[in-house]
């Protein structure tokens, strides 16, 4: 969906330090959509609190859908009632999808680009991310 970017390294670095897991959605046995979250407290000495979605990626909207419809069974499985989704502007429809379901804007993000430096767009599907490792 995103030539050019690959999210191996954070997905095997998200599970060997034990900070999150990845939700996986197959359609007829194929990946169709992932979200990576982690759920380790941002500070020492606080409780879990969240589940932050750092990456979203699906096929399409009914699989953007999908995948939030199983992210509530990886929050149970924390322990934590609530959920945070990094989603970027160009989004516009799986946002008010998010506000749709009752999301709300908790914080935003300002993206840069170093001069030289091009930015990845995705030419079909949705692919939120923060920044990548």
């Amino acid at each position: 969906l995103l030539p050019g970017v690959d999210f191996t390294r954070e997905l095997a670095l998200t599970r060997e330090l034990r900070v999150g897991d990845t939700t996986l959605v197959r359609e007829r046995g194929e990946l169709s959509g992932f979200a990576l979250w982690h759920s380790t407290p941002l500070a020492a000495g606080r409780p879990k609190d969240e589940l932050r979605v750092l990456k979203l990626v699906a096929r399409d909207l009914g699989v953007f859908d999908q995948v939030l419809d199983a992210l509530p069974a990886a929050a149970a499985a924390e322990r934590v009632g609530r959920i945070a989704v990094r989603c970027q502007t160009e989004f516009v429809a799986a946002y008010q999808r998010l506000v749709g379901r009752g999301y709300r804007v908790h914080w935003t993000d300002l993206r840069m680009l170093l001069a030289g430096q091009l930015q990845h767009e995705s030419r079909e599907g949705i692919v939120m991310s923060n920044w990548e490792i």
